[in-house]
């Protein structure tokens, strides 16, 4: 069972850590974290004009929707990939920093490339995902076994073998369960930001215009002669100002996450490669 000391260790360690050394990883990730919020801030800046485009619900062109689907696809998609590229830019400078090393980005990033790492990263990021995406039914307890398989398969270049050494380090040898310094970490750090950013929701749907909600109201109870544009939340330069700031901070529970990842798999497996007594 793992100690109320160590696991306090496990949620703070990497707060301090990060604080530490953000001069190593927060002006890049913020920077691309900036860039892919750029395609969100067109759309939001440009979908007011689409929407009056096409007119009423009764004389929307069925070409015209599809092709701003298409567009909205794409950009959507452009800001998927940046935001991947940002976090395994703090992936690799964190784990140089975490093991101890001298920061090293491109040879992180060519060990990155290896398609046995990438094979095993794939299948190791659907339970992360599934971590994060229920974090509040206690999805973080999928990491208690496999939280260690994408450091372990960096740091080792072991592939699909870094499951078995997660899993080995996460379930430990005497039920203590070492992965919890990942999985519970996690799950708070989830929560955190979660409240925060309802409460950033919630001062915004307070502050923002009523157009749009009585317009959709409107359309709710039949009003079929509705204008589309109206059912767009007005989107201003405070917005786009509001949304580039907060672009970084939305990046942080992953990068929080990543550092958990890493911490956690040094220490146990110093622990583990330790003599007994």
């Amino acid at each position: 069972m793992t100690r109320p000391g160590t696991l306090l260790d496990a949620v703070t360690a990497p707060i301090g850590l990060l604080a530490r050394t953000a001069v190593r990883w927060l002006p890049l990730v913020a920077t691309l974290a900036v860039v892919a919020t750029l395609p969100k801030v067109f759309v939001s800046l440009a979908l007011p004009d689409a929407v009056a485009a096409m007119g009423g619900l009764q004389e929307i062109d069925a070409d015209l929707a599809l092709s701003a689907l298409g567009v909205l696809l794409v950009l959507y998609g452009l800001k998927l990939v940046i935001e991947l590229l940002a976090l395994m830019f703090a992936f690799v400078i964190l784990a140089d920093i975490t093991a101890g090393r001298r920061s090293d980005i491109w040879a992180g990033l060519r060990r990155l490339a290896s398609w046995k790492l990438q094979f095993a990263w794939l299948f190791a990021g659907l339970f992360e995902q599934l971590a994060i995406s229920l974090w509040f039914l206690g999805g973080g307890l999928v990491l208690v076994p496999f939280g260690f398989v994408t450091t372990a398969a960096y740091e080792e270049g072991s592939g699909f073998a870094a499951f078995g050494q997660s899993m080995t380090l996460g379930l430990g040898a005497n039920g203590d369960r070492p992965g919890l310094r990942v999985a519970i970490p996690v799950t708070i750090g989830f929560l955190a930001f979660f409240l925060v950013q309802s409460l950033v929701s919630v001062v915004s749907w307070v502050f923002a215009p009523s157009d749009a909600s009585a317009s959709l109201l409107a359309l709710v109870t039949g009003g079929a002669d509705v204008d589309l544009a109206r059912l767009v939340p007005s989107y201003g330069g405070g917005d786009v100002v509001m949304d580039l700031l907060l672009a970084p901070v939305a990046m942080l529970p992953t990068v929080y996450m990543i550092t958990v990842q890493q911490l956690g798999y040094h220490a146990v497996a110093r622990a583990a490669a330790a003599p007994t007594s």
